[in-house]
């Protein structure tokens, strides 16, 4: 009989020696989404530290050093083991700021996933994940306020009932309508906003975490956000197979 304590070790064994999930040579988006979601039951601080490669993240201490910054990704690549990354690699304290309300209208069973992935993360994280249209705002600008303190908010997101204004913006040649609402929190917070992308390398079995230049709150945040999508399209062009949505969704303004 394998006892209840042998049994939770044993789990934990798996995970420290975990590989990635398997992904074929050749793969689509829909390959890529399967992977992304089984990887999320493999996080871990051994996980985040082995199979992470990070580039350019030498300079978010310095960046931070008197006050936070937000990161700003987009859904690409295995976007929620970026903070594991950061937290265990960087030592520097990270959240984000995710959906509640998009959840409402998923089947039950999807729902429930995603709520486990948010779970997983803020154990990845060691810190709680902020709600939109749940946290306060306020509680944003002060956990912003603290040194070295990094919040990663998407640029490509629409939330079921709370509709927010969109602008156009050119990304790989294509013109998508966006939201500006991490920029918008930057210019409230008075902090930067940092471009941030993980892809990841099927021949390595690594994923490579790539931070940008820093985006200063003193343009207006249609500005901000155009700086940001445009630093992270030479990542993106290379593989847009790991979007984790079909990008022709924001193609036209949300009604």
């Amino acid at each position: 009989m394998i006892t209840a304590p042998f049994m939770h070790s044993w789990v934990w064994l798996k995970k420290l020696l975990a590989s990635p999930p398997y992904l074929s040579d050749g793969y689509n988006a829909s390959d890529y989404a399967r992977f992304m979601r089984e990887e999320t039951f493999l996080y871990t601080p051994q996980y985040a530290k082995g199979r992470v490669v990070i580039h350019n993240g030498q300079n978010l201490g310095e960046i931070t050093k008197h006050r936070g910054a937000i990161l700003a990704p987009m859904h690409y690549g295995s976007f929620f083991l970026s903070g594991g990354a950061i937290v265990h690699q960087l030592k520097l304290p990270c959240t984000a700021i995710v959906t509640s309300r998009n959840l409402t209208v998923l089947p039950a069973e999807e729902a429930a996933f995603w709520r486990g992935v948010h779970h997983r993360s803020e154990g990845l994280y060691r810190q709680p994940l902020f709600r939109a249209g749940v946290t306060p705002r306020q509680h944003m600008v002060r956990y912003l306020a603290e040194p070295h303190n990094l919040l990663w908010v998407m640029l490509d997101v629409r939330e079921t009932g709370r509709e927010r204004p969109e602008f156009p913006f050119l990304f790989l040649q294509r013109q998508l309508y966006l939201q500006t609402g991490p920029a918008r929190l930057a210019c409230l917070a008075g902090v930067p906003l940092v471009p941030m992308c993980i892809q990841y390398n099927l021949e390595e079995r690594q994923h490579h975490l790539h931070f940008g230049s820093p985006v200063w709150p003193d343009k207006t945040p249609i500005e901000m956000t155009q700086q940001a999508i445009t630093q992270l399209e030479m990542h993106i062009a290379r593989q847009p197979q790991q979007f984790f949505h079909d990008i022709s969704i924001f193609l036209e303004p949300h009604h």
